[in-house]
């Protein structure tokens, strides 16, 4: 699995990262055992944990990470809770450190409301953990690029370089304006994908049904905020698209995001092995420009 960088901090990242959303509710420790050892066996290098994680899928990562042979050359990512204030911020983080296992976050995302929350204080969190090997670097985890620009120069100023940006992006939706994707690039932040697949939609598993077990049965408002017109076009097409190259309409999706500019990685969270390994497949998958660039029009994120 070719790496890449995280610009900012000359950071290497695998193109796929590992996602642990589904481990606890949809999927047993045995299912993430498999799906962890055949990622590892594909160069898979980082695993991403929600601050969201029940404290099963918690406990489950743990007894994962428990088992790796070599630490030093794997990547623990983390979505923290949104900073509120700095004593929340450092305990969410490092309770969770405690409750994996672990010594330390090699990336933590986070977000916060830079209307109301001071640089200085966020910067003073940051810079704690960091400074007590807590955590080696820290991204934005946000739909807005602007928060990155408000909080780099009280960052730059502690001499800590922010990571990166961590946004929703796929062929249903990206939460970047053209306008501020180009700043991105013009800036050097790199870009690091979650809901790659829109939340499933992508997988194509809904197009002519709603299985039982899925976040639209249950009625998941994220999932239905994704289920528009325009949408459905998208998938439509991409599913023609797909037919045509004889691939699924996972890895095409999964092989044009990853095809973007300025982005560094994709999170994947999977419910199963069989689905893990399809998305695995996109990274064999080399679209033909024609291909991109019409899925980039029906995207259509201008």
């Amino acid at each position: 699995m070719q790496g890449r960088i995280l610009k900012r901090i000359n950071y290497p990242l695998p193109p796929m990262i590992l996602g642990t959303a589904n481990w606890g509710e949809f999927t047993d420790l045995p299912e993430a055992r498999s799906q962890f050892r055949t990622y590892l066996q594909a160069g898979g290098a980082a695993l991403n944990i929600s601050t969201t994680n029940t404290p099963k899928a918690v406990a489950i990562a743990g007894e994962l990470l428990a088992e790796l042979t070599e630490r030093s050359s794997f990547q623990i990512h983390y979505d923290a809770e949104k900073f509120t204030n700095s004593a929340n911020f450092i305990s969410s983080i490092t309770g969770t450190i405690n409750d994996l296992g672990i010594d330390h976050f090699d990336l933590v995302w986070f977000d916060t409301d830079c209307a109301t929350i001071a640089n200085d204080e966020i910067v003073a969190a940051i810079s704690r953990l960091i400074n007590t090997g807590k955590v080696n670097y820290f991204g934005i985890r946000s739909s807005s690029f602007w928060k990155v620009v408000h909080l780099n120069d009280a960052l730059i100023n502690a001499g800590i370089t922010p990571a990166g940006l961590k946004i929703a992006w796929s062929l249903l939706q990206r939460d970047l304006t053209e306008e501020e994707h180009q700043a991105a690039i013009d800036f050097g932040i790199s870009i690091v994908a979650e809901r790659a697949l829109g939340l499933g939609l992508l997988s194509g598993k809904y197009r002519f049904n709603t299985p039982s077990d899925s976040l639209l049965s249950r009625g998941d408002i994220q999932i239905e905020k994704l289920l528009t017109s325009s949408n459905h076009a998208k998938i439509e097409a991409a599913a023609t698209a797909a037919e045509g190259l004889g691939i699924s309409v996972t890895e095409l999706s999964l092989a044009w995001l990853l095809a973007q500019k300025n982005l560094t990685a994709t999170v994947i969270n999977c419910k199963n092995t069989a689905q893990l390994s399809q998305s695995l497949q996109s990274l064999k998958v080399t679209l033909p420009s024609q291909v991109l660039e019409v899925l980039t029009e029906v995207a259509n994120f201008g």
